[in-house]
């Protein structure tokens, strides 16, 4: 990792606000993603659609509002993690192979994040919802590629220390 010319101090407080700009945005570009794909485009569940089963105009209305507060609390996470990544730049540089890391991981907690809390924990949905479709299943494989975006952005990250 480049050091800027400046202390020691200025550096460690560098890469870790650039460190946590990319977690920030890898959480709610995960977030978004998931709403994107898997409440729009997928239709495959809603933020409460386990709680709040969208078989009525009502229902699927309260649906799509939880998906849009969802979405545009993601898009504040990403301005958040954007301002982070902003106020580093100014301090030295990120190499790009740790800020995709970075992003990774964030984008990993989002999804383990998800998973615990809103699918085991609160039951409020499932990955693929329906009969015909194993909930477990889905939910797991969707752990699963948390585990692995958390094992390579650990991977691309390990040396900022270093």
């Amino acid at each position: 990792m480049q050091r800027p010319a400046s202390t020691g101090s200025v550096s460690i407080r560098h890469e870790r606000r650039a460190l946590w700009g990319g977690l920030t945005m890898g959480f709610g570009f995960g977030g978004l993603f998931d709403s994107v794909l898997l409440h729009q485009i997928l239709q495959w569940h809603n933020v409460i659609s386990a709680r709040v089963v969208p078989d009525t105009v009502g229902h699927l209305r309260t649906n799509i509002l939880a998906d849009g507060l969802l979405s545009a609390a993601m898009v504040v996470v990403l301005g958040i993690g954007f301002a982070l990544l902003w106020s580093a730049s100014a301090l030295g540089r990120m190499p790009a192979r740790q800020l995709i890391g970075a992003l990774m991981l964030g984008w990993g907690g989002f999804n383990v994040y998800d998973s615990v809390v809103h699918h085991w924990l609160l039951q409020l949905h499932h990955i693929r919802e329906g009969p015909g479709h194993s909930e477990l299943a889905y939910d797991l494989g969707f752990f699963l590629f948390a585990l692995i975006l958390l094992g390579v952005g650990a991977m691309l990250i390990r040396d900022l220390r270093r």
